[in-house]
């Protein structure tokens, strides 16, 4: 029921930024992100909430922003798996992952491969 919705990405459909947007379909914890490596200024993870799958998620993602920096972003940050998974990952690598007040989002900044805080350069 988490991921139940008419269409997937309705809201940019006949808008100007419709043609800018990609959506792949598949199984994340299978798919192949290869040809999309060092390409996003963006990605945002909201899919199976299982600890699992956002740890597959996140790691995948940080593959596929470009070099020169980008953002991931996750929703639900503070529940089910999603949760579980911040805890333990905060805890073991004190990545600069910032938890947006009064909303499920969290966001953290990549480049070069690698976790950065965005908010000091």
């Amino acid at each position: 029921n988490l991921a139940s919705k008419v269409v997937s990405g309705e809201r940019f459909l006949q808008t100007p930024q419709e043609r800018q947007i990609k959506q792949l379909w598949g199984d994340s914890a299978t798919f192949d992100f290869s040809a999309y490596h060092n390409k996003m200024d963006m990605v945002f993870i909201d899919g199976a909430h299982s600890e699992g799958y956002v740890k597959t998620d996140t790691l995948n993602s940080i593959q596929l922003i470009r070099p020169e920096g980008g953002i991931i972003a996750w929703h639900d940050a503070h529940l089910f798996g999603v949760k579980v998974f911040f805890k333990k990952w905060l805890k073991e690598n004190n990545y600069p992952v910032y938890f947006i007040r009064n909303t499920t989002l969290a966001v953290m900044g990549v480049k070069n491969g690698q976790p950065f805080d965005f908010l000091r350069k």
